[in-house]
């Protein structure tokens, strides 16, 4: 009695492996996506989101000021899933990115904290128009919402 995996193997020739991977190029549109390392810098302004006792339960940021490899403007909804007893405040959101014509570029799935002396950490994973993730660091202040953040990672676009 034969095994199948000896039956299996004398079966896939090297012709017919190479007409499978060419339809599996084919069919992914012959290339694959191009990724970019970018890097740069947002400025914008974060506005609170306050409860009727006046506790942040999340934060808005429209049209910020993106440049640096992705150049354009950037918006961000975030959510404040909890906020640990030093005060950081832990969050959950997403960014749509445009570009300098105010085309769609990207959007993302974000998780980030804030501290209560301004400094913000994000991570943040494309999920429409690329793929790839971006990090960023920097800060906001507390009374006026000004924020100075540096971002970098990868983005792949096909």
């Amino acid at each position: 009695m034969t095994d199948f995996c000896s039956v299996t193997s004398r079966r896939i020739t090297p012709g017919l492996l190479m007409a499978g991977l060419c339809l599996l190029i084919a069919a992914c549109g012959g290339r694959a996506p191009a990724c970019e390392a970018v890097q740069g810098t947002v400025a914008g302004r974060s506005v609170p989101v306050l409860n009727d006792a006046g506790v942040p339960t999340g934060f808005q940021v429209e049209k910020a000021t993106v440049a640096g490899s992705v150049a354009g403007t950037s918006s961000a909804t975030f959510t404040v899933v909890r906020a640990d007893e030093g005060g950081t405040m832990h969050l959950t959101g997403s960014h749509t990115f445009w570009d300098g014509a105010d085309q769609f570029l990207f959007r993302t799935r974000d998780e980030g904290q804030t501290t209560p002396d301004g400094y913000v950490e994000n991570q943040m994973t494309i999920i429409e128009g690329a793929t790839g993730s971006l990090t960023t660091t920097g800060a906001v202040d507390p009374k006026t919402g000004t924020l100075t953040l540096s971002y970098e990672g990868e983005v792949c676009r096909p």
